[in-house]
């Protein structure tokens, strides 16, 4: 049930993204991205926007016995990131040993959304990798991650962005990993500073191209 008084913006998305999860999550996470899952055939036989299944789904009361929180907020601990890189060898990445703040942007190669926000991406990273370090995180296992990254690296231009993929469950379901593209912010104190949930377009409650610009301080092209 949404919470009295709770207004959805309408014709707006809470983000622009692809979701997805892992069978064994948190019961509430489970719960709702399933709730989700049984909408998409109601958004096909009657135009509604998925987008609104999820703001309701995201603010849906699941009880008092039950986790309500669903993505990371500022101040919230990050551990290291551990998975393998794109070769398949064991990589981890420390923010503690990072003499800057970390953006993590969390993918899945060639979903819808991804794809559309690869070139304002990539603007972010040309922008400001001088001032942040970048890792492009692709936590579930994807036969294609290599042909992907190669095909977008050179986007990037000379950025040194760190590719992790195949995290633990434990690290998807503690980072609420799921939607995508999600962009992290992480200070070198490994505490989130900020949550961008969904592409970079005007498409997006959390994740506007201006919202993104002013934290970044960056421009990132409208088409």
């Amino acid at each position: 049930m949404v919470p009295r008084g709770a207004i959805l913006p309408s014709g707006h998305s809470v983000a622009r993204c692809r979701v997805s999860h892992k069978p064994d999550g948190s019961e509430a996470a489970v719960k709702n991205l399933r709730y989700l899952t049984r909408q998409r055939s109601a958004q096909q036989r009657f135009g509604v926007p998925l987008g609104f299944f999820l703001a309701v789904a995201l603010a849906a009361d699941p009880g008092p016995s039950a986790q309500s929180k669903w993505r990371l907020e500022p101040g919230d601990p990050l551990p290291p990131l551990v998975g393998a890189d794109i070769a398949g060898n064991p990589v981890t990445f420390d923010f503690r040993s990072q003499d800057r703040p970390t953006v993590v942007y969390s993918i899945a190669p060639f979903s819808k959304y991804v794809s559309a926000n690869e070139k304002r991406f990539a603007a972010l990273v040309k922008q400001a990798h001088s001032r942040f370090r970048f890792v492009v995180l692709i936590p579930e296992h994807n036969p294609r991650t290599a042909d992907y990254i190669a095909q977008i690296r050179s986007g990037w231009g000379d950025a040194n962005v760190v590719v992790i993929t195949d995290v633990s469950k434990a690290l998807y379901h503690s980072m609420f990993l799921g939607a995508y593209p999600t962009t992290f912010v992480v200070s070198p104190t490994s505490a989130i500073l900020r949550t961008f949930m969904g592409a970079y377009d005007e498409n997006s409650l959390s994740a506007r191209p201006g919202d993104i610009e002013a934290f970044f301080g960056v421009t990132l092209p409208r088409s």
